[in-house]
């Protein structure tokens, strides 16, 4: 029967030397198997495991920061500081679960532009509301390959069905950036 939990043997096939945290987290009601993940993670050292209530309030705090729901609204990095988006892969999730379905989102700021790719199957009756990661609205937005006027100064709205890519142009390089 699948509940959409994940499995110890699972976790264990993911477990690397870099690994530092699991955190499990129950779903629609369902419990996790917390034994067989405890067994699974013998593998990490006794000293990487934080408190699971530590662990938890700063998971639910950065998944806050990315993605977060307001009525019928995704709100995506409306409280990500922007050198998340400034490392080499920028900012990823993949799967990240929603009321409205899951959710990829990637995004990226390098030099003058800013790019965001919206996927997965989440839908949002109210849409989408991408914040600019300068708190500051480009110079010129692209939204799935097309010119839009239609955007704020601090963020851009977009239909609950939209898949594709976001990019804002900047006149100026990002702080701290080279342009590439």
């Amino acid at each position: 029967r699948e509940t959409l939990l994940v499995r110890p043997e699972a976790i264990r096939a993911a477990i690397t030397e870099r690994t530092k945290l699991i955190v499990p987290v129950h779903f629609a009601g369902a419990a996790l198997d917390l034994d067989g993940i405890r067994a699974a993670a013998g593998g990490i050292r006794e000293s990487a495991r934080p408190d699971v209530r530590t662990a938890s309030a700063l998971y639910a705090a950065l998944r806050q920061a990315a993605v977060c729901e307001e009525g019928g609204r995704l709100h995506l990095l409306c409280g990500a500081p922007p050198e998340w988006l400034r490392g080499e892969d920028g900012f990823s999730v993949k799967g990240a679960s929603t009321a409205w379905g899951k959710l990829d989102l990637r995004a990226r700021e390098r030099g003058k532009l800013f790019r965001a790719e919206i996927g997965g199957e989440a839908a949002p009756p109210d849409g989408y509301r991408l914040w600019w990661p300068r708190g500051e609205a480009p110079e010129r937005v692209l939204a799935a390959r097309r010119a839009t006027k239609e955007f704020g100064m601090l963020y851009i709205d977009l239909p609950g069905d939209f898949k594709g890519t976001v990019e804002g142009f900047y006149a100026e390089d990002a702080p701290g950036l080279r342009g590439e």
